[in-house]
């Protein structure tokens, strides 16, 4: 769970994360499985709503994941974490260099999808996995706090939902299906329905 949201449940850390869980694992899975029966394609998913309703709601949740919410927020806490390191960088150069390099990167998405799978996915499962090693090793007594199971179960939720888990995958299931097609063959990755 994300460490604010460990502070503030302090002695109950593994409620929220069992809230935070739902909303951050479980929905995004849901996504997913939902961008699955559509075989990744997100515009038949929406369109069940109607043309124009589906439409707008997909250049609403476009927004969000591009330049409206989740794009700034990735550039901002990267640019929070490097800053220290290099001060001389103002963060509009910063976002620039940033962007496009990330363009240059996702141009042609199934050969950074390879690149991700086999070179950072390992690294990143070694960091979280030394990260809960050393918090276990060195884990003290919780703080106590005295939020209530509903205001946490709220919050937990909100922060969960907040990580946009879910429309991330039902967006990006187009490009999972397409390397579960590439990987599996056509017609054993239309197996997935059964």
């Amino acid at each position: 769970i994300p460490p604010k949201l460990g502070i503030l449940a302090g002695q109950k850390a593994l409620f929220a994360a069992l809230a935070f869980t739902i909303t951050a694992v479980i929905l995004p899975i849901l996504g997913l499985i939902a961008s699955f029966l559509f075989e990744g394609n997100y515009r038949e998913f929406f369109y069940r709503l109607g043309k124009v309703p589906g439409a707008l709601l997909i250049a609403i949740c476009m927004f969000i994941i591009g330049p409206g919410f989740v794009l700034p927020r990735i550039i901002n806490l990267c640019y929070g974490m490097l800053n220290p390191y290099t001060p001389w960088l103002s963060l509009l150069v910063f976002s620039i260099l940033f962007s496009s390099l990330t363009f240059i990167l996702t141009y042609r998405p199934t050969k950074f999808i390879d690149v991700l799978g086999y070179l950072i996915t390992p690294i990143k499962l070694a960091f979280v996995g030394f990260m809960i090693i050393m918090g276990l090793l060195k884990a003290t007594e919780p703080i106590h706090t005295d939020i209530s199971n509903i205001d946490l179960l709220g919050t937990s939720l909100l922060e969960g939902y907040g990580t946009l888990g879910l429309l991330g995958t039902i967006f990006f299931g187009s490009v999972i299906f397409e390397i579960f097609k590439k990987n599996l063959g056509a017609e054993n990755a239309k197996d997935y329905k059964k």
